[in-house]
């Protein structure tokens, strides 16, 4: 069973990474498909590649698992339930192996590293989910209280911000970003350079 699955990547969240040197224009054509697949994690057949100004837009084809994906994610949240944090973030990253690109259990696992205070991974799995899903106000919540805790409040501001628009009412929002201000002396989140849209391809292949 094929899924097909719409990827947004922002180039903020990839200044370090060699998707960067895709927004920027030194990997193009099969070495910037090449970098895209190794990022996803899985086996996918792209359908639509474009770099559209600071956005990334993937669009493609991977396997789906549905009955799978249920047992895995249930198992996961009963051990969760019984405080078994450790065995559920085991079980859980071992699913992400057969659903690298599935949002909601992105959003699950990286959720378990923020309350384990493992930031580097939350951030990554947290980052992976916003792409696949864009409008999910826990995880855009969940991406400026990190960003805060590093100390990067314009950036923390953006997701807020996101989130507030999503979610006027949610209390967690409107407090982490009272947090925020004033972003302007946040010297390490400064705007991004203007990006230069680089057409990678349009991609038929698997």
């Amino acid at each position: 069973m094929k899924q097909a699955v719409a990827i947004r990547i922002h180039r903020e969240d990839h200044t370090c990474d060699p998707l960067a040197r895709v927004f920027l224009g030194d990997l193009a054509g099969e070495a910037a498909l090449g970098a895209i697949r190794r990022y996803l994690g899985a086996p996918v057949r792209l359908v639509r590649v474009e770099v559209a100004g600071d956005v990334l837009e993937v669009d493609c084809e991977t396997p789906g698992f549905p009955v799978e994906r249920q047992n895995m994610l249930e198992i996961g949240r009963r051990m969760l339930a019984a405080g078994r944090e450790r065995g559920a973030l085991s079980h859980l990253e071992e699913a992400r192996r057969l659903l690298p690109l599935d949002a909601e259990l992105l959003k699950l696992v990286g959720r378990i590293h923020h309350r384990r205070r493992e930031r580097s991974e939350a951030r990554d799995c947290l980052v992976r989910a916003r792409e696949i899903a864009p409008d999910d106000v826990g995880v855009l919540t969940l991406l400026g209280e990190l960003e805060l805790h590093d100390g990067r409040r314009l950036q923390a501001r953006r997701y807020l911000e996101r989130a507030l628009e999503l979610a006027p009412e949610d209390r967690r929002v409107r407090a982490a970003l009272q947090r925020c201000r004033p972003a302007e002396v946040d010297a390490a989140g400064a705007p991004p350079g203007e990006v230069v849209s680089v057409p990678v391809a349009t991609a038929g292949d698997s």
